[in-house]
């Protein structure tokens, strides 16, 4: 059965297309971080106030999110996302980096936050 080129053509055609023509291959590879189109996405704004409430609930820190200024995600066993945050800290406006994992069954873990 594996001898006939036919079959073997059918084969490789019915693992590889399925490759070839996702939009996932083309929106976001595994490990490689992506500008996010729409960052006044809700979901984006979400993923940024969970990040400011996990830092001010372990550094006990007063801070505000003001805005997200600009942001990447990568494929990761559900999905990063690094984020550049405007943060009012005690009536001073701060730039931080924020790093979230959100993970397939949809719990985040705040994995980086820093000044940037």
């Amino acid at each position: 059965m594996l001898q006939n080129p036919l079959f073997l053509f059918f084969l490789v055609s019915l693992v590889s297309l399925p490759l070839i023509f996702s939009e996932a291959r083309e929106l976001n590879v595994a490990g490689e971080w992506t500008p996010i189109q729409n960052i006044d996405d809700p979901h984006v704004k979400e993923i940024a106030e969970f990040a400011v409430s996990e830092y001010i609930h372990h550094k006990k820190a007063m801070f505000k999110l003001v805005k997200v200024i600009g942001g990447k995600t990568q494929l990761a066993s559900g999905m990063k996302y690094r984020l550049l945050l405007l943060v009012d800290e005690m009536m001073t406006m701060m730039y931080y980096e924020a790093v979230v994992w959100e993970k397939a069954d949809g719990s985040k873990s705040l994995t980086s936050f820093v000044k940037g």
